[in-house]
């Protein structure tokens, strides 16, 4: 049995028997072999970058959408808060961790609602961390998952130094990035539907009419030189 770190994840290969023409090499490919190849592969942990914490204490968030629980740790690992927030009252979080917020960073993973909580953050002067949530998950990947637990695995992995960053994405820029995706999925359900709608008319024999593409209630448009009327035609 193999143990992986999660500080030192490896990648492994074997190689492939077949060789290329005229050359005496074989390709490595990569399995799940047990056989290492350091030298013909990329190690997670070489591409993987994680936060480096500076401050002398440390609180993860497990975030949702109407509570958070929030854990405080020191860097000996030691618990200083750790309770549950309730309608994400962030007063009343900036009370729970004055005596901490001189030298102190919030991360929480990324969610659907994290927006606030990072401009809440910056507007109080602490550093906030938005950690990947798909990342995290691979590195601690715990069964026993509650809003508890998850909360103090952040706490505990940023103090260590093993939080995989996400981009923060600035303010001022998250209002055209939100159009941009709500008209894409509109195009996308736009598509769905024409093509459902032309299955059903192909079931009948095949004697669909092709879908007009246009969107509904705009006409064809109309011929820049509208021909003459006929001629000997009393109006």
């Amino acid at each position: 049995m193999i143990l992986i770190l999660p500080s030192k994840p490896l990648l492994v290969c074997a190689n492939i028997g077949r060789k290329w023409a005229g050359s005496g090499t074989t390709t490595p490919r990569v399995t799940n072999s047990i056989n290492r190849c350091p030298q013909d592969t990329t190690t997670l942990s070489s591409v993987l970058k994680y936060y480096t914490s500076t401050t002398e204490f440390n609180c993860g968030i497990d975030l949702h959408a109407r509570q958070m629980y929030v854990c405080v740790m020191d860097r000996q690992g030691k618990k200083l808060v750790h309770t549950n927030v309730k309608d994400n009252d962030f007063q009343y979080f900036l009370k729970l961790i004055e005596p901490y917020k001189h030298s102190l960073t919030v991360c929480c993973e990324c969610m659907f609602g994290w927006y606030w909580l990072a401009d809440a953050c910056q507007a109080a002067g602490l550093s906030f961390v938005l950690a990947h949530a798909l990342y995290v998950r691979a590195i601690h990947g715990g069964k026993n998952k509650n809003d508890r637990v998850d909360s103090e695995k952040l706490a505990h992995l940023l103090r260590s130094n093993l939080i995989p960053p996400a981009y923060v994405y600035p303010t001022q820029q998250r209002p055209l990035r939100a159009l941009l995706r709500q008209r894409i999925f509109y195009v996308w359900r736009r598509a769905q539907l024409l093509a459902r709608i032309h299955c059903h008319q192909l079931a009948h024999n095949g004697q669909a009419e092709p879908l007009d593409p246009r969107p509904l209630g705009r006409t064809a448009p109309q011929s820049r030189n509208p021909s003459p009327a006929p001629t000997g035609v009393e109006e």
